[in-house]
């Protein structure tokens, strides 16, 4: 059987006021100063004390209510029993470490450092006192020793109360990968994660994103996380408890604690009391979680010994919710990011592929328009284009299997033996010179050689278009940990484009930067772009 704190001082102040009862009865020389009125003070004591542990063992909420007001109390009685007793009788020690005792375990440190100096100076007062009341051999020596003694005890408390160390957060805890739409992995972890830790016997977690018109009521059940979906309104009695401080409720008596350094008692709002009576809630602990697009409380009822004890722990389970809740707002982020980046290296990659080639395609096309060649020269025509059409098949075809498996985990690629093919599909393409200069045996890895064919692809592509070349000129060289590409064209040049994109070529220089090289582009009479790749 586990008894909260508020049980164990409470059954310790009776122990304490029995012993001492019995001692002065035993020893009829104490109390030394009013003996009649010390019996009736330390009996009502006793009696006061016997009522306060039926009140905790009864309700924890008025324990607390009370605790404040029982520790002046205490107080008191400590300050009468010093000034009543003397010798080996007088329990001011035992009756000093209680009171010390109680302040660190219910309170902070500024709470047990005031009951300190309460201590001492009640010791030093009521012995003062009593000298002056009914002189006797005051032994100096022994009273400051005793003081000495006290100061001591009451300063290992205070450091005690400063350094005690607060339930540890969970380690290693996160969200499963769930699903695409929602938080349906994080409201899983955290109502299996309350649930455990408070052995909780129902568990809810009332929930909204708030960029959805729509909150959610989420129950962990044997089988699984059971939702009710309503408007985003109807939960504002659950988010409006206080921002990531626990509460402690009962609805039956409608009493409310919240924690935080200086606890505080107080009422559920009627609202929050008629939810929670509806949802079957009826006491039990409210975890608030509230971060960036995400508004949520936990509630765990059917915890065994439900008291304020269980503050402590609440506290660190609203950092591990909050925790868990900004790992998952910063996955979905990364989900997200990931996302953008794969459609903007998609729209790249179509861009300067199957684009460029629809382009070069009506090129073509509008010269066979504007020319007065024979049935038989067109239908040689008509069967480049058809071998052309089937190759950019198969090279749109290698491009999807590309997105369906990670280019890194590819093997390398032989670039020098693929790189003459492709210049002279361009060269067919678009009706001019390619000519590709590579050495040889140039193996890059898939991703990099993958990336330089596109490159060639919108490079060879802009020299027409923009710079109206006749004539493309690449090199492709290891040097020096890198690789250094070369791209020059007999165009108009930059200074004569009719268009921005020849001076600017952005897919080239999205790409180069996405690989960490750097990119040149000069050039009147023609045009040259410089590519200096890294192989890391």
């Amino acid at each position: 059987m586990k008894w909260s704190s508020g049980q164990i001082i409470a059954f310790c102040r009776l122990v304490l006021a029995s012993v001492f009862l019995l001692a002065i009865y035993i020893d009829p020389s104490q109390p030394a100063i009013m003996p009649a009125t010390g019996y009736v003070v330390l009996g009502a004591y006793a009696a006061i004390a016997v009522i306060l542990v039926i009140i905790a063992f009864a309700s924890f909420w008025l324990d607390f209510i009370l605790a404040r007001f029982v520790h002046v109390l205490d107080l008191v009685t400590f300050g009468a029993v010093v000034y009543m007793t003397e010798g080996y009788t007088s329990p001011f020690f035992t009756f000093s470490v209680f009171l010390l005792l109680s302040a660190a375990i219910r309170w902070s440190a500024r709470e047990t450092t005031l009951t300190a100096i309460a201590v001492n100076t009640l010791f030093l007062g009521a012995g003062a006192m009593a000298q002056l009341t009914v002189p006797l051999d005051l032994d100096l020596k022994r009273l400051l020793i005793r003081a000495f003694y006290l100061m001591v005890l009451s300063g290992l408390f205070v450091l005690f109360a400063v350094n005690a160390e607060r339930p540890r957060r969970a380690r290693g805890l996160r969200a499963g990968r769930g699903s695409a739409e929602g938080h349906a992995s994080l409201v899983e972890a955290a109502l299996d994660h309350v649930q455990s830790r408070l052995s909780a016997g129902r568990i809810a977690m009332a929930w909204r994103d708030t960029d959805e018109p729509r909150s959610w009521i989420s129950w962990r059940k044997a089988d699984g996380v059971s939702d009710q979906s309503m408007r985003a309104s109807d939960i504002d009695w659950a988010i409006a408890f206080q921002k990531g401080v626990p509460h402690l409720f009962e609805v039956a008596s409608r009493h409310r604690l919240w924690g935080g350094p200086r606890p505080v008692i107080g009422k559920l709002a009627e609202t929050q009391a008629d939810e929670l009576a509806k949802l079957g809630l009826t006491r039990g602990i409210a975890l608030p979680v509230r971060i960036e697009g995400l508004e949520a409380t936990v509630f765990a009822a059917g915890i065994h010994k439900l008291s304020s004890d269980h503050l402590a722990i609440s506290e660190v389970l609203i950092d591990d919710l909050t925790q868990l809740a900004e790992d998952d707002a910063r996955r979905r982020i990364a989900d997200e990011t990931t996302e953008a980046r794969v459609r903007v290296n998609l729209a790249r990659d179509l861009h300067d592929s199957v684009a460029q080639f629809l382009a070069g395609v009506s090129f073509r096309l509008e010269a066979l328009r504007r020319s007065d060649r024979s049935a038989e020269e067109l239908r040689e025509d008509i069967e480049r284009f058809q071998n052309e059409l089937a190759s950019e098949q198969m090279h749109l075809r290698e491009l999807i299997t590309e997105l369906r498996r990670s280019r890194a985990g590819s093997a390398a690629a032989d670039l020098s033996g693929g790189l003459s093919s492709l210049c002279q599909r361009l060269a067919d393409q678009w009706q001019i010179t390619v000519d590709c200069q590579c050495d040889q045996d140039l193996v890059l890895p898939a991703a990099m050689e993958g990336e330089l064919r596109q490159m060639i692809r919108e490079a060879v592509a802009n020299a027409v278009r923009h710079g109206r070349a006749e004539r493309v000129e690449i090199g492709i060289a290891r040097n020096n940990g890198a690789v250094r590409v070369t791209i020059a064209d007999n165009g108009s040049g930059i200074a004569n484009a009719d268009t921005a994109a020849a001076a600017l070529p952005r897919s080239l220089e999205e790409r180069t930067r996405a690989m960490g090289g750097d990119m040149s582009v000069s050039g009147e009479a023609g045009t040259r772009i410089e590519l200096t790749l890294p192989l890391g």
